[in-house]
């Protein structure tokens, strides 16, 4: 808050500091946008593409908050003052730029030119828009006829809400979901471990809507199946408590063994439980 008072005082603190936990709500990163700004305060000025992601979004809340002083970094790539999720070396560079320069790395698999890809194919292959895979098909009918041959009672109509909930109406979403529940059978039946998320997250609220024929699948390392398996280990969703104890670790500090957040330095390992 110090260096961005320094930068616009006549901005009022309350906005300063709400936007400074809005681009940074963690301590964890609160601690990496200020060892940023400390070292080079000239982020908040100089438009270039640097420093961590908080600092782009600290940008964007002051601008919001009536900041006058504060730039918005520019592409490294294209030179345009657009959102900077990706890296190139130690720049920033926009979502289209990367995409280009993967397509220049990897070609669509469809047509094998070097386009930006936009889709994934049923077994991961990466397509252009012309090679996208086609939505002439209901993939919300095909997932109700799914769930159906397991557990009639469900209503189609609960079930095409549930199904707009979790995929938040996205198509690829919908067709991954029904790709899903038809190349690994027996995840609607206690297989969902070695599925997807939304696959999970499916079964999970279809047990909610009242179908008893639908399994909710057990935490392959402990067995438990009054567990949401939220987390991945490897290609298999685990429960909470299995996940944790696998990244346990003696922390340096405390000396507990416990789940601890990563590094907050380079070449430390100073860490501190989660």
């Amino acid at each position: 808050m110090d260096i961005v008072v320094a930068v616009e005082p006549d901005l009022a603190t309350d906005h300063i500091r709400d936007a400074v936990k809005d681009a940074a709500p963690s301590r964890t990163a609160r601690r990496g946008l200020a060892k940023a700004l400390t070292s080079d305060p000239g982020l908040l000025t100089s438009k270039r593409p640097e420093g961590p992601r908080s600092v782009e979004r600290l940008i964007f809340g002051l601008l919001a908050r009536g900041a006058r002083q504060v730039a918005v970094p520019l592409c490294a790539g294209c030179g345009k003052p657009e959102p900077l999720p990706q890296r190139r070396g130690k720049l920033r560079i926009c979502a289209y730029c990367d995409a280009t320069e993967r397509a220049r790395q990897q070609p669509c698999a469809g047509c094998g030119l070097p386009r930006v890809i936009r889709y994934t194919g049923r077994n991961g292959e990466r397509l252009c828009t012309n090679c996208r895979p086609k939505d002439d098909i209901d993939w919300a009918q095909r997932i109700c006829d799914h769930i159906a041959a397991v557990d009639p009672t469900v209503p189609e109509v609960t079930i095409r809400q549930i199904i707009t909930t979790i995929t938040h109406g996205r198509p690829h979403h919908v067709r991954r979901l029904a790709w899903d529940l038809a190349d690994r059978p027996g995840m609607l039946m206690g297989n969902a471990a070695h599925g997807s998320p939304k696959v999970i997250a499916l079964i999970d609220a279809l047990r909610d809507a009242g179908a008893q024929a639908i399994v909710r699948p057990p935490c392959p390392h402990c067995g438990r199946t009054n567990v949401t398996l939220r987390n991945t280990l490897g290609e298999v969703s685990v429960c909470p408590t299995c996940y944790n104890a696998t990244k346990a670790v003696n922390c340096s500090r405390c000396r507990r063994r416990s789940p601890v957040a990563p590094p907050h330095r380079r070449g430390t390992t100073n860490l501190q439980p989660l």
